[in-house]
């Protein structure tokens, strides 16, 4: 939910100027190719990254915090982990949250600049 004027507003309901899709295509002067393709504004709630190459691919949910991993032969089979992830961020909200609440009430350095 997002604060706007003392009031909670639905972050799907409400106006904003987001871009709802985007898809890069790259390719690196190594030749390594890759591709992004995002939508943002979708009925089913998912977050997905999928890594394609010459060898594998791997397929990472950031809800369940599932990983898959596959390699490219006939009959191979699909490896699972569980990353215990604890949201769609890996934990990484809450070491955010606690850096900057650690900065910005008791003064502490950030472990980044803002150059960094």
């Amino acid at each position: 939910m997002l604060w706007r004027d003392g009031n909670i507003e639905n972050p799907f309901e409400s106006e904003k100027d987001i871009v709802d899709n985007q898809v890069v295509i790259i390719e690196y002067k190594n030749e390594v190719g890759a591709t992004l393709h995002l939508n943002s504004n979708s009925g089913i709630p998912e977050r997905r990254m999928n890594l394609c190459g010459s060898k594998g691919a791997l397929r990472a949910d950031l809800i369940t915090g599932k990983l898959e991993v596959g390699k490219i032969r006939f009959g191979e089979t699909i490896e699972v982990f569980d990353t215990l992830a604890e949201d769609m961020h890996g934990g990484g909200d809450q070491v955010l949250a606690r850096e900057l609440g650690a900065t910005l009430l008791q003064g502490e350095p950030t472990s980044t600049s803002l150059q960094d």
